[in-house]
């Protein structure tokens, strides 16, 4: 699980993308045969694995953020963690500067999904969920904000219309 707190009226800036060098290896993908396997980086295969992980996440889970009201604290979340939908956003409330929110990624469903993929032994394994996590944060959150900022909406109501309940 991951969670955090912002203000639409304060936009943070994603972190620069880690540049490291790999060394290209030979590897057997599945459905390949030893005469068919390629020689990809390690930035390859890790983009690989995202990629087929967030493709499993979509189709099983969605992408659609869902609102819950029912939760006010990170205490709250991680004790509902298991009952949580893949990206939640709740905690909707005032501040001085603005509407903020909260917004959580389930890691528990985010590790099941790489799990498919890859060992949880591996070392790249925690890292992927990490920044896996981190990109769904980063994207619902600009679009959360974006949509808001366009439209008048609030989180709730705009999490609400993606779920086809507009007076929710």
């Amino acid at each position: 699980m991951d969670h955090t707190t912002r203000s639409i009226a304060h936009v943070q800036t994603a972190e620069a993308a880690n540049a490291q060098c790999s060394v290209p290896k030979v590897v057997k993908l599945p459905g390949q045969t030893k005469t068919a396997a390629l020689v990809i980086s390690d930035d390859e295969i890790r983009a690989a694995f995202r990629q087929a992980t967030l493709n499993h996440l979509a189709d099983v889970h969605g992408l659609k953020p869902v609102y819950r009201s029912d939760l006010q604290s990170e205490k709250a979340f991680k004790a509902a963690q298991a009952d949580m939908p893949l990206i939640a956003v709740w905690n909707e409330h005032q501040r001085p500067e603005g509407l903020a929110f909260s917004l959580s990624v389930n890691m528990l469903l985010v590790k099941a999904a790489l799990g498919e993929y890859m060992e949880e032994l591996d070392p790249w394994f925690n890292e992927e969920c990490a920044r896996i996590v981190a990109d769904f944060k980063d994207l619902t959150y600009n679009t959360i904000v974006q949509t808001a900022t366009e439209t008048g909406w609030t989180p709730s109501a705009i999490c609400a219309a993606l779920a086809g309940k507009p007076n929710a």
